[in-house]
């Protein structure tokens, strides 16, 4: 009579074992708190100033959710905190280098405007007849370089750093371009190098 009453106590324990230690439950904070962390570091622009770390952080997440659908409770929840983990080291990255880009910008911006002065001095000594029209063209570049100088200086007040940098490099493109041909004739000084 020992041995059905022993077997019964020894089911009960394998079941409460399996209820307590087999069927944990979803880690639906983790998750919860993992998906807020991902969306600020997407509001704070980390996916344009910490690409690399925010794309590792939106992976993380993925494979976190995988693991969640595979029943991988314990797994996901130690990822779902590795996403906070790194979506706060892209927020902090992504400030910095902001704020750099921001400095080096108006850096740019500052030698642009010199060398648009520059060639802003070359326009009057165009004054023989052939060189009429040279002159005319040269000052709608002028006029066209100083409205783009003024929309940069506005997105970077707007705080579109990114965007603001990526229309400086082109209209630094087109200086040293013009520079060369006017170089040619000797007419100007070195051309602008990018940042």
């Amino acid at each position: 009579m020992l041995k059905p009453l022993y077997f019964r106590r020894l089911f009960v324990v394998l079941i409460l074992q399996v209820f307590l230690f087999g069927c944990s439950k979803p880690p639906t904070e983790e998750m919860i708190k993992a998906e807020k962390a991902l969306e600020q570091a997407k509001q704070k622009e980390s996916d344009i100033y910490a690409q690399d770390i925010y794309n590792k952080t939106e992976e993380t997440y993925k494979n976190a959710k995988e693991l969640v659908s595979a029943k991988r409770y314990e797994e996901a929840r130690a990822v779902a905190k590795e996403v906070h983990q790194l979506a706060h080291q892209a927020i902090s990255l992504s400030e910095s280098n902001r704020l750099t880009l921001k400095t080096e910008a108006e850096r740019m911006i500052e030698a642009v405007q010199g060398e648009i002065d520059k060639i802003k001095s070359i326009a009057p000594k165009l004054s023989k007849r052939r060189d009429a029209q040279k002159r005319k063209q040269l000052q709608e570049m002028i006029q066209k370089w100083e409205a783009d100088l003024t929309d940069i200086k506005n997105q970077l007040k707007a705080q579109k750093i990114r965007h603001a940098f990526d229309k400086l490099n082109v209209l630094i493109k087109e200086i040293n371009a013009k520079e060369k041909i006017l170089l040619s004739r000797k007419e100007i000084g070195k051309p602008l190098r990018k940042g």
